[in-house]
Formats: structure tokens, C-alpha cells, sequence
């Protein structure tokens, strides 16, 4: 169903939450929130005493917030090599790396 049609049969029962879900699920395939938005804002202002109207409008900003956020990088707690880890491996080996030069200098002597 598309968003227009889907919006035409929200607007001829509003008190129906079917119509609304359906609405919802064409908007956010049609990557339409911010239309479905406005026309909520709308309605809520025609229609004041619907409470479903003005849940449908929250909803809306919600879903919003969420694809604007967008998706969240994996968390990298309990990885195997943390920035501490690195550095502190970086440090050792040049440790290492010194030490086996002072060797090596010291051996040509």
C-alpha cells in the first residue's frame, strides 16, 4: 500500500488504529517520516480530543530520532587489543628493539 492511500484511510476512520499502523509501515518504507510527521502535526491540531492521533505523532518523532541516529557502532569492550594494550605492546618492543642495539653496538666494539 502506498503512503497516499494509507494516509486516505487514517483520515477516514482516526479513532481505527489499523489504518495508523499501516500508515506507519508505508512511511518508514517509503522513507517518508517526515511527511508522515507533518501530516500528523495536522491532524492533531484538526482533531485535538484523539488522543490515538496525538500518540501517533510522538511516535512519528521517535521513529524519527532513531534514523537519524542512525546505527551504532559495535561496542569493542573485551576485544582482545584496547588502545592500553596497544600502547603498552608498542613500548615493549621498542624496549626490545633498543636493547637489541645497544647489543649490537656493543658487540662491534
Amino acid at each position: 500500500m502506498d503512503v497516499e492511500a494509507a494516509w486516505a484511510r487514517v483520515l477516514s476512520d482516526p479513532r481505527d488504529p489499523e489504518p495508523h499502523r499501516r500508515f506507519l509501515e508505508a512511511a518508514m518504507r517509503g522513507e517518508k517520516l517526515a511527511l508522515a510527521a507533518s501530516r500528523y502535526g495536522k491532524l492533531a491540531k484538526d482533531l485535538p480530543d484523539i488522543e490515538l492521533v496525538r500518540k501517533q505523532l510522538d511516535h512519528v518523532v521517535a521513529l524519527m530520532g532513531f534514523a537519524i541516529q542512525g546505527p551504532r557502532p559495535p561496542r569493542r569492550d573485551g576485544s582482545p587489543l584496547t588502545g592500553t594494550k596497544l600502547l603498552l605492546g608498542a613500548f615493549v618492543l621498542a624496549g626490545f628493539v633498543l636493547a637489541a642495539f645497544a647489543a649490537i653496538v656493543a658487540w662491534q666494539r
